[in-house]
């Protein structure tokens, strides 16, 4: 055993250089080869591609008649509706809650009335303003009657008749009577 460990490993002569032409040819013509079968697969690829897109683009439309539904039939979607713009809306003049008849997101028509407002001081101000109307009315009655003019102006020592037969706190208070003008 000692004498086959120590013979020496033929060594393989080297290659010619006809057999590495003959090796580079074939792995040339293998590359070759591969390249070709892997473009006519890709071509034959694209044209089964093109022909299922030219399938699919041809759209399957179901049609159907349209019919009338039920006239009650009502479609009601969750959503909440807000303005663009916000402001708030403010009583134009002072008062008082006399009726709430409608509430928060109740469905109303045009022109229906949603609250009343009491206005003390409003219909105090309406007051006074009709008995300052039926006073001048007044004047302007007895006036036509006597024949004056209700242009003409006062002379510096005459006192205005309506100034001497009312109080003055009692004015705008209360109607005058057209009797003490007739005196």
């Amino acid at each position: 055993m000692a004498e086959a460990d120590h013979t020496p490993n033929p060594v393989a002569p080297p290659p010619s250089s006809r057999s590495l032409r003959r090796l580079a040819l074939i792995a040339v013509a293998a590359a070759v080869i591969i390249a070709a079968v892997g473009i006519l697969e890709r071509r034959g690829h694209e044209a089964e591609v093109k022909q299922w897109t030219h399938e699919q683009a041809v759209p399957t439309v179901a049609l159907i008649a349209p019919e009338h539904g039920a006239s009650t039939q009502r479609v009601v979607l969750p959503g909440t509706v807000q303005a663009w713009y916000e402001a708030p809306i403010y009583a134009r003049v002072n008062g008082y809650l006399k009726g709430w008849y409608f509430d928060y997101g109740a469905q109303v028509k045009k022109g229906t009335v949603l609250a009343e407002i009491e206005t003390p001081d409003l219909d105090a101000q309406l007051t006074a303003a009709q008995a300052k109307l039926n006073s001048a009315r007044a004047v302007v009655k007895v006036r036509k009657r006597k024949g004056t003019s209700l242009n003409r102006p006062t002379t510096g020592g005459e006192i205005p008749r309506r100034a001497s037969f009312q109080p003055k706190n009692n004015r705008a208070s209360k109607p005058t009577s057209t009797a003490r003008w007739r005196e």
